[in-house]
């Protein structure tokens, strides 16, 4: 991530997902590795 931020130096894995349908329908992607995020609280 950009310096100076939370995220700077982190290591952030992600599932991909084309469906059979492509391009007709979009890929999706999704965090695998739980982010930080100043309004979430993960317990």
């Amino acid at each position: 991530g950009p310096s100076e931020t939370p995220y700077e130096g982190g290591v952030f894995q992600l599932a991909f997902s084309v469906p059979e349908q492509y391009p007709l329908l979009p890929p999706q992607v999704r965090f695998l590795t739980k982010i930080f995020h100043p309004n979430v609280h993960f317990k």
